[in-house]
C-alpha cells in the first residue's frame, strides 16, 4: 500500500513537470516564429515583416514583462525598422521621425532587458548600436546628452566579454567616432582583432571600409566592402556603400 502511495505520488509529479514543460514549449513556439520573421524581414529589407514581428514581441513582451528575452526582442525588431528606414533614405539616416521614434522605443525596453539581467551582453551590444544610431539622429550638441551613456555601455560590454567579437567591433566603431578625428590604424586595429577572433565577422570588413572611406582611401575601402558582401551577402550597408561609390565613378567617367 506503501508503494503504491509513493508510484502514484512519484506519477502526478511526472505528468505535473512534463505539463509545465509543454507549456514552455507552446509559449516559446510564438517567439521562434517572430524571431524568424524579423530574421527573413531584415535578409530581405521587407518593411511589412519587420512590422509584424514589431507586433508580435510586443504582444509577447505584455505577457512576460519580466522576461528580458522578450524586451530584448521587441528593441531589436524597433531596432531593424530604424535600420530600414536609414537605408531607405538617399542620405543614409532617416529625416522622418520615426527611425527616431523606433531606437527611442528600443532604448526603453532595454532599459527593461538589461534591468532584469544584468550580464545579458547580446542587450548591451544592441544598446551601443542604438546609442550610435541615436547620435546620427540628433547630432551636435544634443548627442553630447549620450556620450556618457555609450562608454558606459562599452564599459560594460568589455567587462563581460573583452574578446568578444562584438565587443571588439563596439569599441572600433567607439574610437573611430572619436573628436579630433583618431588616426585611422587606431579603430582599423580594433577591428582587425574582431577578425582574427571571427574571420567571417563581415561587419568588422564593413567597418574598416568606413573609416577608410572616410581617410579617402577608396580602393581599399571597396575591397572590404566586397569582402565584407563575400562573407554576408545580405549586409545592406556595405551594398549601399559599394553601389554609391560605382555610381560616382560612372558619373566621374560621364
Amino acid at each position: 500500500m506503501r508503494k503504491s502511495f509513493f508510484y502514484i505520488l512519484f506519477i502526478v509529479a511526472a505528468v505535473s513537470v512534463m505539463l509545465v514543460f509543454a507549456s514552455h514549449v507552446r509559449a516559446g513556439s510564438p517567439l521562434k516564429d517572430s524571431i524568424a520573421d524579423l530574421e527573413k524581414g531584415i535578409k530581405a529589407q521587407d518593411q511589412g515583416l519587420i512590422a509584424k514581428s514589431i507586433k508580435a514581441f510586443e504582444d509577447l513582451a505584455k505577457k512576460n514583462e519580466k522576461d528580458h528575452m522578450t524586451h530584448y526582442w521587441v528593441a531589436k525588431s524597433h531596432y531593424a525598422m530604424a535600420d530600414y528606414l536609414d537605408l531607405k533614405s538617399p542620405e543614409g539616416k532617416d529625416t522622418s521621425g520615426e527611425g527616431e521614434k523606433n531606437v527611442n522605443t528600443a532604448m526603453e525596453h532595454l532599459k527593461h532587458c538589461l534591468g532584469a539581467k544584468e550580464d545579458f551582453l547580446d542587450g548591451y551590444i544592441l544598446k551601443y548600436l542604438a546609442l550610435s544610431k541615436k547620435f546620427s539622429y540628433v547630432g551636435f550638441p544634443r548627442l553630447m546628452m549620450y556620450v556618457g551613456e555609450i562608454n558606459e555601455t562599452l564599459e560594460k560590454s568589455e567587462k563581460l566579454a573583452p574578446e568578444n567579437p562584438w565587443v571588439l567591433v563596439i569599441k572600433g566603431m567607439n574610437i573611430a567616432s572619436g573628436f579630433p578625428q583618431p588616426d585611422p590604424k587606431e579603430p582599423i586595429a580594433q577591428f582587425e582583432k574582431a577578425i582574427k577572433v571571427d574571420p567571417k565577422m563581415d561587419e568588422a570588413y564593413y567597418q574598416i571600409a568606413v573609416v577608410q572611406l572616410k581617410a579617402k582611401n577608396i580602393e581599399d575601402a571597396k575591397k572590404n566592402l566586397q569582402k565584407a558582401l563575400e562573407i554576408n551577402p545580405s549586409n545592406h550597408w556595405a551594398k549601399k556603400k559599394l553601389t554609391g561609390l560605382e555610381e560616382k565613378k560612372e558619373e566621374k567617367k560621364a
